[in-house]
């Protein structure tokens, strides 16, 4: 029996010792991966103490603890702690785009023709197909009136140009701009007269007769604005400029007179006459303008204003019969002297110094009544800057 309790201590105290070094390991972090334990070198394992026996037979040795098996590429961390899941990725797709407020300011490109850009309700600008876009900004529709009376019938169409603005941009701060006009004219003529009171049954006049003309200016406009800033109470106005007018003119006269015979002599038949008219003037402009008033508003200047202008010119006619010598004459007229007084705000006042931009077509006619001729005349005129 003594021996048995012995064998039974000595057993105890080996089982003791192997399991003293695992129960002091350091703790491992959850961020170090653990090393391979060694194997440790093998040991003779105190024989197991036999099954309890009446007998004082010898109990059979225990079977040796096996090894532990080295750490493989597939280990495990010891911690229950998981890793952290990566976010899912995020990026604004072309949805978001649309729909986000974040993205209202990005620049868009224009929309297309036909469709406009409207403003949604998070800001972000979309297309409406259903609405056509506004035309640009550009000149008028063109006006066309009838007139018709006891003197004649007058078909005229004209139209705004876009250069206008700058006439009128001009007319509220100042600066210099420089103004064209141009013209060209055409005019027919036809009477039929009879002559049958003063030269005998069966006389009659023809007069028929065909014209064109062309014109040209160029004039300077400057204006010295009022400022604001310094309370200005008056400005001037100036313009300097010329042009030419040109004219030709060709009149052809037919007088028919019954030929009567008396006492063997004969007078009457047909007889033709015609001649030409051309004419040349040189035509000058200066004008100027001053008016005094105040400022209304930062933006509004009202006052009067007295304008004159001088407009000589000098003219050169001649006039070429069919047979004979053509006579020339020539004419300088100094006497074409405006006086204007006139009233109003900036824009209005030195608007009026300076035409508008503009085209005009013009038609007239004039009927035949007794002694004056059917005259058609057609007429285009521009002017731009």
């Amino acid at each position: 029996m003594a021996r048995m309790s012995r064998f039974l201590v000595v057993a105890s105290c080996a089982l003791l010792a192997e399991a003293t070094p695992a129960q002091q390991a350091p703790a491992m972090s959850v961020n170090e991966a653990p090393e391979p334990a060694a194997a440790p070198a093998p040991t003779k394992a105190p024989p197991a103490a036999p099954a309890p026996t009446q007998g004082p037979a010898a109990a059979p040795a225990p079977a040796p603890a096996a090894a532990p098996a080295a750490a493989s590429s597939d280990w495990k961390p010891m911690d229950s702690t998981r890793a952290a899941q990566p976010l899912p990725a995020e990026s604004p797709m072309s949805s978001d785009i649309q729909s986000k407020s974040v993205n209202a300011n990005v620049p868009l490109p224009p929309p297309p023709a036909g469709t406009t850009a409207k403003t949604a309700d998070d800001g972000v600008q979309v297309l409406d197909a259903g609405t056509q876009a506004p035309p640009p900004p550009g000149a008028a529709e063109p006006e066309v009136k009838v007139v018709g009376d006891q003197t004649g019938v007058m078909l005229e169409a004209q139209r705004k140009l876009q250069s206008d603005e700058i006439r009128q941009r001009w007319a509220q701060r100042g600066g210099s701009i420089t103004g064209y006009e141009a013209g060209l004219g055409a005019t027919l003529m036809y009477l039929h007269k009879d002559m049958s009171a003063t030269a005998g049954s069966g006389a009659y006049m023809d007069m028929s007769g065909a014209g064109l003309n062309a014109s040209a200016r160029v004039t300077l406009y400057n204006l010295k604005a009022p400022q604001y800033e310094t309370r200005d109470t008056s400005w001037t106005a100036f313009k300097i400029g010329g042009g030419f007018d040109i004219a030709s003119f060709g009149v052809t006269t037919q007088f028919y007179i019954p030929i009567r015979c008396v006492s063997g002599f004969c007078a009457g038949g047909m007889e033709t006459s015609s001649a030409t008219m051309s004419q040349t003037s040189m035509v000058g402009t200066l004008g100027l303008m001053k008016a005094w008033g105040s400022f209304d508003s930062p933006d509004e200047w009202s006052g009067t204003a007295i304008g004159v202008e001088w407009a000589p010119t000098y003219t050169s006619t001649t006039v070429k019969p069919a047979q004979g010598d053509p006579t020339t004459s020539k004419a300088f007229n100094a006497a074409g002297l405006a006086v204007d007084f006139q009233s109003g705000s900036l824009k209005t006042l030195a608007m009026s110094t300076a035409k508008p931009a503009h085209w005009k077509v013009r038609i007239f006619l004039l009927p035949p009544v007794g002694d004056v001729p059917l005259i058609m005349t057609a007429s285009f005129n521009a002017s731009w800057y």
